[in-house]
């Protein structure tokens, strides 16, 4: 079988702050719960994992995009009917991201990809 290649793109996170730890400050931004609404979609970052390796800390994660609620339409197969149905936070988009600690080096798929 043949392996299935990733494009991923890099940039740098840059963090202007007059605080003195930035690392921390990244650290409690991927970490916590804050989420950023706009135009009805709620954005956050998921599953976000620290790793230690032998070239420092990564951050792994998800950037998401998801709706505080969706109607879908589900099929009801004992009636034949089609109902609709509410679905809390569904997301809609998301993409993972490889963020080193100490650089702010950060890996992305292109949004076409993701």
């Amino acid at each position: 079988m043949p392996r299935r290649h990733a494009r991923y793109y890099f940039g740098r996170l840059n963090v202007m702050s007059g605080h003195a730890d930035t690392q921390k400050l990244v650290s409690d931004g991927l970490e916590g719960s804050t989420r950023v609404i706009k135009r009805g979609q709620h954005w956050q970052f998921l599953q976000v994992v620290k790793i230690n390796t032998d070239l420092g800390a990564f951050f792994t994660g998800y950037v998401g995009k998801y709706k505080p609620e969706a109607v879908e339409e589900v099929a009801a197969p004992g009636t034949q009917d089609i109902n609709d149905e509410t679905i809390e936070n569904r997301i809609t988009a998301k993409a993972r991201f490889f963020l080193h600690e100490a650089s702010h080096l950060i890996a992305y798929p292109p949004p076409s990809v993701a």
